[in-house]
């Protein structure tokens, strides 16, 4: 039972352990791809990195490599153990300029000379063991603290208790319950990255790490860990955004179902059905690439289903989802210049195969012409206008709707807006459409005249719907310029007035 039980906690460990990494890595490039102008963005990835370099050892070192290679694993992870206290005050920093309170060069200093202290902590645990001295038990490597060591930790405790100290001024110079909401998120989780990869081993004999009640402890860890970098990844996405609040939101929700999410269920897959002897009577590593490829298309068409709902309950309030919808059916409805006109073009070929005729055209009217927009086959005709385009107008007007006029070689259908009138609240006619039959009737079976009817009536909804477009791109146009309030127009009112340099 014992061994059962390790065995569920080692794979839990290797799974807990690679999703820091996809976590941790997923937040560095998403906050780099969205701002990297924005120096709290940055120095929150210098965070991220530490903890990700941390983490990538740890599951180098659960692949059972050569005794060496592990030695050299465990100095490799001092490069994010050494320098994460500084990037984390580093971090406070950056918080506390961003509310107005800018460093008079103290500040700046302290920084400089805590990345010179954990560079040297660095080159300490790499080539020396002055600081952590690898020690072998049985098949494995555990560290060691040595001489240095307390000095490291005084490092470490002093700096992080520094930095707590400056996200908590940072809190009380919030002005708005949504800032310090959010600051109050960075004052939980802050130090959570520095405290979760603590070499805590050192304190432990030689192979107690390896015991049933340490393992569970390193799995509790392990997901506070990756709560806590979920916890501190919301707050620090607003910080340089352009974007609103809401947008900010989503936009994080989306990318961790899809992205980190997607990752960590993949592996967990591979990690439960690789050492399987039989699954429904399939070897386990021959069953694996079936189980994961299933796994991520039901995740991936899970997330489709239930993100509208997700992004309802964690986003949106009941007049944004109102608002929301109505735009996002907006945009769902309204089509492109070029996808009209290929609605058009659709149109025309079929009426011109249900005819068996060779070419067609529709014009739209403007200041008393008939300019083509869209034409199937060889067309001689360029224009209407003047007397002949009068003529034909008078015509339409004395026939009954959708009945055709001879023009040169072609019948000539007219076609209204369904929004537009005349001053007299007639439809206005706001284009034609022609069908080429040189100089023959159309054919005056019943079923052929519903047809061409069906065609004219969706060009006229095209055609309709194409000036509409137009209009609202220019609109469009007119008005996004005049919205200027933007995120970064928060912080005037987010936080108190700073002091100059």
């Amino acid at each position: 039972m014992a061994d059962f039980i390790r065995t569920v906690l080692d794979s839990l460990n290797e799974i807990l352990a690679a999703g820091i990494v996809i976590v941790s890595a997923s937040l560095l490039l998403y906050n780099l791809s969205r701002n990297l102008n924005n120096r709290i963005a940055r120095v929150s990835a210098m965070v991220l990195g530490c903890v990700t370099l941390v983490y990538i050892g740890d599951v180098l070192t659960g692949l059972n490599p050569t005794l060496n290679t592990w030695e050299a694993i465990i100095r490799f992870q001092w490069i994010g153990l050494a320098l994460i206290p500084a990037t984390t005050f580093h971090l406070s920093d950056a918080l506390l300029a961003t509310t107005g309170l800018h460093s008079r060069g103290r500040r700046r200093r302290i920084v400089r000379q805590l990345y010179v202290m954990g560079t040297v902590f660095l080159l300490l645990a790499i080539f020396t063991d002055l600081l952590i001295e690898p020690v072998v038990v049985d098949d494995f490597i555990t560290l060691k603290a040595r001489l240095l060591f307390p000095f490291y930790m005084l490092y470490f405790v002093v700096t992080n208790c520094f930095a707590l100290l400056n996200t908590w001024r940072a809190k009380n110079r919030c002005l708005t319950s949504s800032t310090q909401r959010r600051m109050t998120y960075l004052l939980v989780a802050l130090l959570m990255p520095s405290i979760g990869i603590f070499p805590y081993s050192v304190f432990l004999d030689a192979g107690q790490e390896f015991t049933l009640f340490a393992l569970l402890m390193v799995n509790i860890g392990n997901i506070i860990v990756i709560l806590m970098l979920l916890l501190l990844a919301y707050p620090l996405s607003f910080f340089g955004s352009i974007h609103p609040d809401r947008i900010v939101k989503a936009e994080l929700l989306r990318f961790m179902l899809v992205g980190p999410a997607t990752a960590m269920i993949a592996l967990a897959v591979i990690v439960m059905t690789e050492p399987a002897t039989q699954i429904i009577g399939v070897i386990g590593r021959d069953f694996m690439p079936f189980a994961v490829v299933a796994a991520i298309l039901l995740w991936q068409w899970s997330v489709s289903l239930c993100l509208p709902y997700l992004e309802r309950w964690l986003v949106y309030n009941q007049e944004d989802d109102d608002q929301l919808s109505k735009l996002q059916h907006l945009t769902e409805r309204l089509l492109t210049r070029a996808d009209l006109l290929q609605l058009l073009e659709g149109t025309l070929e079929g009426v011109c195969d249900y005819l068996q005729v060779s070419s067609a055209f529709t014009a739209m009217i403007i200041n008393d012409q008939a300019d083509i927009v869209k034409t199937v086959g060889e067309i001689p005709l360029v224009s209407i206008s003047g007397d002949d385009l009068t003529d034909l107008v008078e015509k339409f007007q004395a026939s009954p709707p959708y009945t055709p006029q001879h023009y040169t070689d072609y019948w000539v259908f007219p076609l209204y807006s369904g929004r537009l009138r005349t001053l007299d609240g007639q439809k206005l006619l706001i284009g034609i459409m022609g069908i080429y039959v040189n100089g023959t009737e159309l054919d005056a079976e019943p079923e052929t005249q519903e047809m061409v009817r069906l065609f004219v009536k969706r060009s006229n909804r095209t055609l309709d719907d194409l000036i509409l477009q137009a209009e609202v791109y220019a609109s469009l146009e007119g008005l996004l310029p005049q919205f200027t309030t933007t995120r970064q127009r928060a912080s005037e009112v987010e936080y108190r007035i700073g002091r100059d340099n």
